[in-house]
């Protein structure tokens, strides 16, 4: 009798081990389980957690992945199996041939491939440097939307971009500001040649163009200009302002139906006055 307990106490102790060699098994494999073309290079801990319906792989520690020729490196990711949604946390690096994108965290999807940014986001690419508090970047159109204290520079062109939200187009090469925004045109030297405020800006990076319209603010030295509309085209050293435009300079007073100012060597060298066409000059 005594022998027959031993056999099947042993044969429950086998049952029970088979079941937790097959459960290490399957989850060494899901584990395992990485979105297509990401290569782990490096990391300290490796994972995979299931809650309810939701499964995950975590890693964790100084993490490194390849992915064609983009490198990603961050301190925790997450890659939700169902939804494809892929977590980098903390000290966050993306970097491949054309951009780099650094974060305190981002959320990457890839049906579409899109990448959320928060947190103390710096992204440079085709020579334009952007800084935000968030950012999302639409990998197919290669679109940006930044959001909130975003700081756009354009260092081929000599430009400052500022704002509450900028959109840019990396195809066009083209962008829109919003929220308090203001255009800076600096010299060679750094130093500010030309200040624009208004409600909206649109910028050109490829034609060297920005218009701003509604409650327009143009400050250029010792000249101020206010209007609805205006247009700064760089080529052309020109402003071309409209919408009961005014400039002030010094003691004189200038308004027209449309007004081009004209500067060289960070001066106003001249003003073109067109239609209705007044000075006042005040001594």
């Amino acid at each position: 009798m005594v022998k027959k307990v031993w056999i099947s106490i042993l044969k429950i102790r086998t049952f029970y081990l088979g079941l937790f060699l097959l459960f290490i098994q399957l989850s060494v494999s899901e584990a395992q389980k990485l979105p297509p073309n990401m290569e782990l290079i490096r990391a300290d801990e490796w994972f995979y957690d299931r809650t309810g319906n939701i499964e995950t792989t975590q890693i964790k520690g100084d993490v490194f992945f390849r992915q064609g020729v983009k490198e990603l490196r961050c301190d925790h990711f997450i890659y939700y199996h169902k939804t494809e949604l892929l977590v980098f946390k903390g000290d966050v690096q993306f970097q491949d041939s054309s951009r780099y994108l650094s974060a305190d965290l981002v959320e990457y999807y890839t049906k579409p491939e899109k990448e959320i940014a928060k947190g103390n986001v710096y992204l440079i690419v085709d020579q334009k440097e952007i800084k935000a508090d968030e950012l999302t970047y639409f990998v197919d159109d290669k679109f940006v939307v930044a959001e909130k204290n975003v700081d756009f520079r354009d260092m081929e062109n000599n430009v400052r971009l500022s704002g509450g939200k900028i959109s840019f187009d990396r195809i066009t090469d083209t962008g829109e500001a919003e929220i308090k925004p203001e255009f800076v045109k600096l010299d060679s030297l750094g130093n500010i040649d030309i200040t624009i405020k208004a409600e909206k800006i649109n910028y050109d990076g490829k034609n060297k163009i920005a218009a701003a319209r509604d409650s327009v603010v143009i400050t250029q030295k010792k000249t101020i200009a206010i209007s609805q509309a205006a247009s700064f085209l760089e080529d052309e050293s020109k402003v071309e302002i409209s919408g009961k435009p005014i400039v002030y300079q010094g003691s004189r007073k200038l308004s027209a139906d449309k007004i081009e100012l004209f500067f060289e060597d960070n001066k106003l060298r001249k003003a073109h006055l067109i239609d209705n066409g007044e000075m006042i000059s005040k001594f």
